[in-house]
This record gives structure tokens, sequence and C-alpha cells, in this order.
């Protein structure tokens, strides 16, 4: 489980960066705290490429 100050820190990094009026780097930067977060609780499986998702974007509706 992630705890709620992780996600809090997060959104402090990112508000922080929105503020500064830098947007792209804000939300890049929260993806990539939470890529790393979540890399700990679902680590990638020796020898699979496969995460079961598509690798191009989907248009959704």
């Amino acid at each position: 489980r992630i705890g709620e100050a992780q996600w809090r820190a997060i959104c402090a990094h990112m508000q922080q960066r929105l503020r500064e009026g830098a947007l792209q780097e804000a939300v890049l930067l929260a993806i990539e705290e939470v890529s790393d977060l979540l890399a700990g609780h679902y680590p990638p499986v020796p020898g699979s490429q496969d995460d079961g998702l598509p690798d191009t974007p989907q248009i959704l509706g």
C-alpha cells in the first residue's frame, strides 16, 4: 500500500512546479514519481517483456 504521505509529497512537488509555470515538467515529474512508487509494489518479472497493456495510445469512447 502506498501511504497518504507519499501521495501528498508527489502532489506537493507537482504543485510547486505548476506554480513556477513548468507545466510539462510538473506532469512528467509526477508520472516519474508515481512510476517509482508502483515499481516497488509491482516489480518487473525477469525475462518478461509483456505487461499485458498496449504500447500505443488507445482512443476511448
